[in-house]
């Protein structure tokens, strides 16, 4: 588990301490939001760009406690962060990644319509660790949606403040 010892749990809390740092860009969106399920916290969403107004691409992260994977919860977190990419916000793509040995991240991956998009060589924990990359655009994710989302409250001005006011709804 991502910088702890062997046996020990990691909640939400460590996980914020510990990658909180990593969850931020330095221009444009970059929320991360607790999930829970059931009034308990079971993980971080989050989804981030820069230059948004200009790109029109964001990437999504998410982490999800040990305990409560195989439940369809991971689905439905990037489900929902996707929704609010492409409906809300007019995103044209989306890009993930993930660790090439989480077999639950690049199935979420796969499973939504993302395809792969290269490879990175990164450094975890003092180990070469490769990280497989994955993208996906609009068109993809209209063909691959399976868990319905509602959204509500995303105001003008904050599509505004994202540079997101071109919006582009696809969906009733």
């Amino acid at each position: 588990m991502d910088g702890l010892d062997a046996g020990r749990t990691r909640t939400v809390g460590d996980h914020v301490q510990h990658d909180g740092h990593r969850r931020r860009d330095s221009a444009g969106l970059a929320p991360a939001v607790c999930v829970l399920a059931d009034g308990e916290p079971v993980g971080i969403q989050d989804i981030g760009a820069t230059d948004f107004g200009v790109l029109r691409e964001v990437h999504t992260g998410s982490w999800i406690g040990q305990r409560f994977q195989g439940r369809g919860i991971g689905t439905q977190m990037r489900a929902a962060v996707l929704h609010l990419a492409f409906e809300g916000l007019g995103a044209r793509e989306a890009t993930s990644a993930a660790h090439r040995d989480n077999a639950a991240s690049n199935a979420i991956s796969r499973k939504l319509g993302y395809v792969p998009d290269g490879m990175d060589r990164l450094v975890a924990r003092g180990e070469a660790v490769v990280h497989d990359r994955y993208r996906l655009d609009r068109e993809a994710w209209l063909a691959h949606r399976t868990v319905p989302v509602t959204m509500d409250g995303l105001t003008d001005a904050c599509l505004a403040d994202l540079g997101a006011v071109e919006a582009v709804p696809t969906v009733g």
